[in-house]
């Protein structure tokens, strides 16, 4: 039997409040609050059945399917990128809809009057404005980087806005003041790690740079005089190697050391101080480097020049560069080095630099790579260990002999260790030597124990000229 039931009246007056509309908040002046719009375009990371293009909630949209679209997150603050979606893709938040042409943020190079920070058009923003922001041009694809500015500043494009805490894709250091978050070079740095395939029958391996060193003594050259020995075998350290002087000779046969002085470091760049392996029992098992749990990776991060993108350059170290097959080409100390030039984004391999010899070296295109698990490969020749991107012989015009590369030789992924050099004057990482102005190697001669000619050592990584550019 239904019963009524009589409800006290101040339940009854509650429940009349709750079903009233809800009224709009005004603030204090009769102006309207934003309370309510702001809360509507905020992002609750539930999937409203709007469209599949996020993964892990609502929120994190995938970066698939923003291609294109650089003002997205200009336009729904509330949203993140999600660079892992992997070509899965779930419903997203109602507040992160599928991008409209209105999110393309296409820069006609007009200055729309929005900040100044551009110069020559609309599009082209100021490198002087952007350091710190490396994500800058990945968040703003429409725009370009103009380098020279020179401290005058005019009207960028809407598409081009100021930059902001969301541009500095890695906040944190830049100890190498090279205006590229330190933590978003290594990150970019592993996602392209080379692998390098060593020939086979090459039985000179690389080392690290530390190991070397161990395994070196430091002399100065003098041009007229007898060599002078400056650091004994055992005595060459990471930390002493840019920190010493020397007084030259004056000429031949007073030979006296009446100066001028010069040092170690970038204040004598290059200097006549040079590293050699004694020749003592040791020598030819230091020529033959080091086991491969020494192999080291060293890398330095730039923006390409000219341009947005970035250059990831991996320097590799043999302790010897074995005779060519034609014959003399032996020295001591070897660096080499390839260059993997990514997107603005970073998402992607646009070309690779491969160094050879003595400007020998060539730019190649992402289809004429070989890769593996997702990564670039550079074969390293035979005893010359210039580099090259695939597997063969490698002709170089006559007089000049043929490199070797091949298959079948120890797999070196610069992956397990890649360590970021910094910046001449600015090394990370603890790599002083970086700023060591002498060679790596002894000063070239005829005979000796090289069986014919033997060349010099290289200068170190930041003294050659493809540092800056190859």
């Amino acid at each position: 039997m239904k019963r009524d039931v009589q409800l006290p009246l101040f339940l009854v007056l509650i429940l009349a409040l709750l079903a009233l509309p809800a009224i709009p908040a005004y603030a204090a002046g009769g102006e309207r609050s934003e309370v309510f719009e702001l809360a509507a375009a905020s992002c609750d990371g539930l999937g409203d059945g709007t469209w599949n293009g996020c993964r892990g909630n609502g929120c994190a949209v995938c970066q698939e399917k923003l291609t294109g679209y650089g003002c997205y997150f200009q336009n729904h603050p509330g949203c993140v990128l999600n660079t892992t979606c992997a070509g899965q893709f779930f419903d997203c938040d109602a507040a992160c809809p599928p991008p409209t042409a209105a999110d393309s943020c296409v820069c006609d190079g007009i200055g729309d009057g929005i900040w100044n920070g551009c110069r020559g058009n609309g599009c082209a923003v100021c490198q002087e404005k952007l350091a710190g922001y490396d994500c800058y041009f990945r968040n703003h694809p429409g725009c370009t980087l103009n380098t020279t500015c020179a401290g005058q500043f005019f009207s960028c494009d809407r598409a081009c806005p100021a930059p902001v805490e969301s541009d500095r894709c890695s906040p944190g250091v830049d100890a190498d003041r090279d205006g590229i978050a330190d933590s978003y070079e290594d990150q970019l740095l592993r996602r392209f790690a080379p692998v390098v395939r060593l020939h086979p029958t090459d039985e000179n391996r690389p080392s690290s740079a530390e190991w070397y060193l161990q395994r070196t003594q430091m002399r100065f050259h003098h041009s007229d005089c007898s060599d002078c020995q400056i650091l004994n075998k055992g005595q060459v350290t990471t930390a002493n190697a840019s920190l010493q002087s020397h007084l030259n000779k004056s000429g031949w046969p007073s030979c006296s050391h009446s100066g001028p002085l010069e040092y170690s470091d970038m204040r004598s760049s290059p200097s006549r101080f040079f590293l050699q392996i004694p020749n003592d029992s040791a020598e030819m098992t230091t020529r033959l480097g080091a086991p491969s749990t020494s192999w080291t990776c060293y890398a330095h991060v730039r923006r390409a020049p000219g341009s947005t993108q970035y250059d990831l350059q991996y320097w590799l170290f043999y302790p010897y560069n074995g005779d060519s097959s034609a014959g003399p080409g032996a020295h001591e100390g070897d660096w080499e080095h390839v260059t993997v030039r990514v997107s603005s984004d970073g998402s992607a391999v646009t070309s690779m630099y491969f160094s050879a010899h003595d400007n020998e070296g060539k730019w190649y295109s992402p289809s004429q790579l070989y890769y593996a698990n997702g990564r670039p490969v550079a074969y390293s020749a035979w005893h010359t260990h210039a580099s090259y991107p695939g597997p063969g012989t490698w002709t170089r015009g006559f007089p000049k002999p043929s490199d070797a590369t091949s298959d079948g030789g120890p797999a070196w992924d610069c992956l397990n260790s890649v360590f970021n050099l910094g910046e001449r004057g600015a090394p990370l990482n603890g790599k002083t030597w970086l700023n060591y102005s002498g060679r790596w190697g002894e000063i070239g001669a005829f005979g000796g124990s090289c069986l014919g000619l033997c060349f010099s050592g290289p200068w170190g990584p930041a003294l050659q000229t493809y540092w800056p550019g190859d």
